[in-house]
């Protein structure tokens, strides 16, 4: 920050400042980033001005004390962002810039006395609506619940520490928040922490120069460089040894980085959503994870439950598995169906429910439940077998031929007519493979 006898310098409209070219295609929300407003956003739209301030009635009300009642002036226009201070008081600034009336890049961050606001483009859908295009549905209130956070979340820059069991979708959730933020046009990187050697941590996070040990050939982004402008996620950050945490937390709180063998620092602007199946607080208390990168990461805690505890998302997911891979819906579970498969417990969650499923599919038959048996969910009748008067060798083959021909067009349809791709998805040799396809007239 400048000095009091050395005012900052100031951008006017007149100033010639580049701009991006062009109006966005779709609505931009200005979205308070850090500070008592953050999470508060309003929509910006292609040359309608939207007043920020501290009174009743203004586009975007804040209440911070250093907030004037009308602050500044926000304008969506053809050559960027018109930002104009509605007060020779109000303080407005990016970086150490003074602004009174200057067209900005949508990328620009801007400071309002205590707060940093900044721009994005109008999320793809809501949270709900990006997790089902990863096959991620729920109806139950718990992960309803869990979703709302995780939203809210999203529109912010702070850390988050996704907690659960294997195969409950901590991935999946990462990857939605990150499209839902305004990082969402930047890079999403993933770092296995438990694929980490201990000799090769700080390289794969922070990057190495040429030299700087035996084997760099040449210089090396890490997974923070690389993840510049976007999200960092950190899976199964438990596994990370403790002899390397003090460094990630350094980063984490300078935001800023030494490459192995370096002697400049490199500034790094990076969202870290972290994940484990871990209880880090027992970790703590064991000494092998650190309390201050502890509470770090976790500013905002999102725990996933596992599947046996959210029984009433089975059918839905079942459902979405089953479409995913035959290309048509099952009939609804039958009472019994659902009483056996909510009353197992899923060690695999959600993971484990979509091989069972794709597992039905080329077997045929729904696959054995450790102490329990299940059928499959019957798929839509076309063949007429449960007429009267049909043996019940014809009325089984008939049936056996309806789902084989829906089967393998669906599977051939899905690898667009590649036979090797389909044969290895389907788990059969190709000669088979072709057999059928032939069979159902599928392939000359």
């Amino acid at each position: 920050m400048a000095e009091r006898n050395n005012p900052p310098q100031s951008l006017l409209a007149s100033d010639n400042i580049q701009a991006e070219p062009g109006p966005p295609q779709d609505r931009l929300e200005l979205l308070v980033l850090s500070g008592l407003d953050a999470g508060r956003h309003t929509q910006l739209v292609h040359g309608t001005a939207v007043t920020v301030g501290s009174e009743k009635g203004v586009g975007l009300r804040l209440e911070a004390e250093d907030i004037l009642p009308r602050h500044a002036e926000f304008t969506l226009t053809d050559g960027g962002l018109r930002v104009r201070a509605l007060s020779p008081n109000a303080v407005v600034q990016t970086g150490a810039i003074r602004i009174f009336d200057a067209l900005l890049p949508f990328s620009t961050r801007i400071k309002l006395g205590s707060l940093t606001l900044g721009f994005q483009h109008r999320a793809p859908g809501n949270l709900i609506e990006i997790l089902a295009r990863e096959g991620f549905v729920f109806r139950s209130s718990r992960m309803m619940t869990i979703a709302e956070s995780a939203a809210r979340a999203a529109k912010t820059d702070a850390s988050i520490l996704i907690t659960g069991e294997t195969g409950t979708g901590k991935e999946v959730m990462a990857r939605a928040i990150h499209q839902l933020s305004m990082r969402r046009n930047g890079p999403f990187m993933v770092l296995d922490c438990a694929a980490l050697t201990p000799t090769m941590v700080e390289a794969e996070l922070f990057g190495h120069e040429r030299g700087s040990f035996t084997g760099a050939e040449r210089r090396r982004a890490g997974a923070f460089e690389r993840a510049h402008g976007g999200t960092l996620f950190l899976d199964e950050i438990g596994e990370l040894p403790i002899v390397h945490q003090a460094s990630l937390l350094g980063v984490l709180q300078r935001r800023r980085l030494r490459r192995i063998g370096s002697d400049a620092e490199v500034d790094v602007d990076v969202r870290v959503v972290c994940a484990t199946n871990r209880r880090l607080e027992e970790e703590i208390h064991a000494g092998r994870f650190r309390a201050d990168l502890f509470y770090r990461l976790g500013t905002v805690p999102l725990h996933l439950p596992p599947l046996r505890e959210r029984a009433e998302d089975l059918e839905d997911l079942i459902t979405q598995f089953w479409l995913e891979f035959s290309g048509c819906k099952p009939e609804p579970l039958s009472a019994l169906q659902l009483m056996t498969l909510s009353s197992y417990p899923f060690p695999g969650n959600v993971r484990e429910l979509r091989g069972l499923v794709e597992r039905s599919l080329i077997d045929g038959h729904w696959p054995a439940l450790p102490g329990r048996e299940v059928k499959p969910p019957a798929e839509p009748s076309t063949t007429g077998s449960e007429l009267p008067g049909q043996s019940f060798r014809d009325a089984k083959e008939e049936a056996l031929q309806a789902f084989e021909r829906r089967f393998f067009a669906n599977l051939i349809k899905l690898t667009d007519g590649n036979a090797s791709e389909a044969a290895r998805k389907a788990s059969i040799d190709r000669p088979h493979l072709l057999r059928m396809l032939r069979k159902y007239g599928l392939r000359d």
